[in-house]
């Protein structure tokens, strides 16, 4: 018979973030929200589609994420209180601020 800590250790290595990832990226909603998103930043930044990034939020760091995207316009930015890059996190139809986010490679 399996101890709790053997159980939960099992648990944890079904569950990281990039598994979620990877059934995301299969989710027809995510597909055509890539299809559909700005390519292009409205305000100037270091961040491109496809750079791979740390996004810490809320006191956790998510790694391994790529940059999807931007919203359509400047109004947009400042809607959206200075948020305005997509990344491929689990909510990737919200963005994100730049000051959340830190560019590990290019």
């Amino acid at each position: 018979m399996k101890t709790f800590t053997e159980i939960l250790t099992e648990a944890k290595k079904t569950i990281e973030m990039s598994d979620m990832d990877k059934w995301w990226t299969k989710d027809k909603k995510y597909k055509d929200f890539c299809k559909d998103v700005n390519t292009i930043s409205p305000v100037d930044t270091p961040f491109k589609v496809g750079d791979t990034v740390i996004w810490k939020t809320r006191g956790a760091n998510y790694s391994g994420l790529k940059v999807i995207g931007f919203v359509d316009t400047v109004d947009d930015v400042s809607h959206n209180g200075g948020k305005f890059i997509y990344v491929d996190s689990q909510s990737f139809w919200a963005p994100v601020s730049p000051k959340e986010l830190k560019i590990v490679k290019k």
